[in-house]
């Protein structure tokens, strides 16, 4: 990429530049500043001179000071269990056209799957193995089991646990990412934490007024603007505004010859934006915040390129009268390439959410905290070329929703020998399974109000209570024990809605509804225990190992699935168990090692009862 941006922004990166340190994989490089618990996150905020500028007027970083949902390496070092924090430098090594996926691929043990280069397109990422989200046409079993949070607020879907990664598709927003390994404390456990939980957190209010625009031009015609502005600490009120739209293609194009184009010829372009708004109140004991954020990025989703070619699927595909192959080279490897791939679909993933942040000190070296947010997310898979066009699904309408409360409400004590936490939470979601396939070519002539093939339209109303408990003893200042538990209930209503969202298809294609059960409901409930312990024998070496249990409900949707073609009945929570062992070795300032963390761990994850669609 040739970015050109402000004198403001290059000066502010400089400075982070000259800041920042590093060490090799798993190094870290948030700098040992961590606030005890029992403080409060107002005392965190600090300014930080950067110098001035040509008019003499002093700015501040966007990314200066730490929130509390990103820990040091002191706290990391002191955990008994596995995580990773990216800060500004690796999220900007990813590039100004990364997405969420391509951020996270600079974690170890974090892989992306994804045919795009930019972020505005859907990636499927996993951790040591457990997946989330879709990242190739045929898709992949399970992948819902990662939980995913923007600046601590969840953001999957209750009802399918699926996060999309064009939902967080602005790198300059992201002031770091706090990545975990498994199940985690009770804590900061959510309702899908199998594989583990990322949570981007975004840049935050400063003490000091401040600005920043990028302008960003690169490579497949890759452009992007971003900006943040920054009003400083007036009254206790502080704010920032920050946003950013990118569009650019992807590195793949369509086959030399082919007469299947895209819409849009023989590029495959994307589109994607984010805003974000957060205004901070500081009072004596504490802090209260307002977020609101909006992202949502679209792309072209290509088929896979086959190695060996199939009989009869050339690169021109199928004749939408005859339903013949339309005469062509093969299509395969060996007539694509590597960098050319046939289009038939575009995804659409958008996400806009609200939410209020509470710390009060309480007294008796007890905090108590409080967030409540609203979210509404909603995917677009617009299918609208097939190789297959004689058939009857040619085309693909997929066009769910969800909408999402919750309320969390937890205290954080800090005792001479122990740091107790304990709350809970309740979060209530609506979730669509909107989705038609159909034929727009003849003999069919259907279209997605009346499709002539499957089609359903049904409700997963979801209600999920957590209550949880933990004791972080340490009786010796070497040792931390910390064992927890969390009890989860889970409430499932489900109610049939295909006929009354496609009533003539109903009558003509009765067959196609894939609600074939009446409106059903399902109660389940769960114990998770965890415990972990982190020794450290030496200044410098930290020995730890945990157990963790995490729970899920069966991914509700597509193929009709639990309740539209699968009773309520039936169904039974998901179950992961993690075990992890391993050490860590932390130096701030020693030689050559300067804020340096290297953590190695072997782990075992048994998941079990899973539903497999």
């Amino acid at each position: 990429m040739s970015p050109r941006k402000t004198r403001w922004r290059a000066l502010s990166l400089a400075v982070a530049a000259a800041l920042s340190h590093s060490a090799f994989v798993c190094a870290q490089d948030a700098p040992d500043t961590a606030t005890p618990p029992h403080q409060h996150k107002h005392h965190q905020q600090q300014a930080v001179n950067v110098g001035e500028v040509a008019n003499n007027v002093v700015t501040q970083s966007a990314f200066a000071g730490r929130t509390p949902l990103l820990p040091s390496q002191k706290e990391i070092f002191h955990s008994g269990i596995s995580s990773k924090v990216l800060s500004r430098a690796e999220i900007e090594a990813a590039g100004p056209a990364a997405g969420g996926a391509q951020m996270l691929s600079y974690a170890p043990g974090v892989n992306v799957l994804a045919s795009y280069g930019t972020g505005a397109a859907k990636a499927q990422i996993s951790i040591d193995g457990i997946k989330q989200g879709w990242g190739n046409p045929k898709g992949s079993e399970a992948a819902h089991s990662i939980a995913v949070e923007f600046d601590g607020i969840p953001m999957n879907n209750p009802a399918t646990g699926l996060w999309q990664s064009p939902q967080v598709n602005q790198p300059s927003l992201i002031k770091g990412i706090h990545v975990t390994y498994g199940p985690g404390n009770p804590q900061n456990r959510w309702f899908n934490n199998i594989g583990g939980s990322i949570d981007f957190v975004p840049i935050q209010p400063t003490a000091k007024p401040g600005a920043s625009v990028g302008i960003e031009y690169g490579s497949n015609e890759f452009k992007n603007v971003h900006f943040d502005i920054r009003t400083g600490n007036i009254d206790g009120f502080s704010a920032i505004l920050a946003g950013g739209v990118s569009s650019g293609n992807s590195f793949l194009g369509v086959p030399a010859g082919t007469t299947l184009y895209s819409p849009s010829g023989v590029v495959l372009p994307s589109h994607s934006y984010a805003w974000f708004f957060k205004v901070r109140k500081e009072f004596h004991t504490g802090d209260d915040s307002f977020g609101a954020y909006l992202a949502s990025g679209s792309a072209y989703k290509p088929y896979d390129i086959p190695v060996n070619a199939a009989s009869g699927t050339t690169i021109n595909g199928f004749d939408d009268k005859t339903g013949k192959p339309i005469p062509g080279p093969l299509y395969s490897q060996q007539t694509s390439g590597f960098y050319n791939a046939a289009p038939y679909k575009i995804d659409s993933n958008s996400t806009w959410m609200f939410y209020n942040k509470l710390n009060v000190d309480i007294g008796s070296a007890t905090i108590l905290h409080n967030d409540i947010w609203y979210r509404y997310g909603h995917r677009l898979h617009n299918r609208y070329a097939s190789f297959a066009v004689g058939a009857p699904n040619t085309n693909e309408y997929n066009d769910p929703h969800s909408a999402t409360y919750g309320d969390k409400l937890w205290f954080d004590s800090n005792l001479p020998y122990n740091q107790i936490g304990f709350g809970g939470y309740f979060i209530k979601s609506r979730d669509n399974t909107k989705n038609a396939f159909f034929s727009s070519y003849p003999p069919y002539n259907a279209n997605r109000f009346v499709p002539n093939d499957k089609y359903r339209s049904n409700f997963l109303d979801v209600t999920n209570l957590s209550a949880f408990f933990q004791d972080r003893i340490h009786i010796i200042p070497t040792l931390d024990i910390t064992p927890g538990v969390r009890v989860e209930q889970w409430q499932l209503n489900y109610t049939p809605y295909t006929t009354e969202t496609f009533p003539e298809a109903s009558k003509l294609y009765p067959k196609g509804n894939q609600a074939k059960l009446p409106a059903d409901s399902r109660s389940l409930s769960a114990v998770e225990p965890s415990v972990n312990i982190n020794w450290r024998p030496m200044s410098h070496l930290a020995l730890f190992a945990s157990y963790g249990e995490a729970n899920q409900i069966p991914a509700f949707g597509g193929g009709g699935g639990p309740f539209q073609a699968i009773p309520g009945s039936s169904l039974s929570l998901e179950k992961g168990q993690n075990y992890q062992a391993g050490f860590k070795v932390h130096v701030r300032h020693q030689g050559f090692l300067h804020h340096f963390l290297f953590s190695a761990n072997w782990y075992f994850t048994r998941f079990s009862d899973q539903y497999l669609p």
